[in-house]
C-alpha cells in the first residue's frame, strides 16, 4: 500500500506560480473563454503544427492535465516548449517574433550608447 504517499501537492519550492506579467494570471483568450474549452481545443486542431503535437500521446496527457488545472500550464511550458504553440495559437502572442523585436531594440540601443560615448 502506498499510505504514506498522500497527494503530488505540487513542485516543492515553486511557491504557486503567479502566472506570465501582462497575462493577467491566464484569464484567458478575450471573450472570457476558457483556454482549454471545447472550441479551444478545436482551434488548436485546426493548426497542423499543434495537430501534430496533438498526437503524441505523452504531450496529450499533459494538455489533458492542464485542462483539469489551467495552473500547470506554466510549469509544462518551461518542461516542454510545444505548449508555447499552444499559448501562441490561443493568444495570438508571436512570443519568437517579441524575442526578437526585442533583442533587436538591445543592439540599437547598445550601438546608439557606444556612439554617444565616442562622441563625448
Amino acid at each position: 500500500m502506498n499510505a504514506g504517499m498522500g497527494g503530488m501537492g505540487g513542485m516543492p519550492g515553486m511557491g504557486g506560480m503567479g502566472g506570465m506579467p501582462g497575462m493577467g494570471g491566464m484569464g484567458g483568450p478575450p471573450g472570457g473563454k476558457s483556454p482549454f474549452s471545447a472550441e479551444a481545443l478545436e482551434k488548436l486542431r485546426s493548426n497542423p503544427k499543434i495537430a501534430a503535437h496533438l498526437q503524441d500521446v505523452q504531450f496529450k496527457n499533459m494538455y489533458d492535465m492542464c485542462v483539469q488545472n489551467p495552473n500547470m500550464l506554466m510549469q509544462l511550458m518551461q518542461a516542454d516548449p510545444r505548449f508555447m504553440d499552444v499559448i501562441q495559437e490561443l493568444t495570438g502572442i508571436d512570443f519568437n517574433a517579441l524575442g526578437k523585436q526585442q533583442k533587436a531594440e538591445e543592439t540599437n540601443n547598445e550601438e546608439a550608447r557606444k556612439k554617444a560615448e565616442e562622441e563625448r
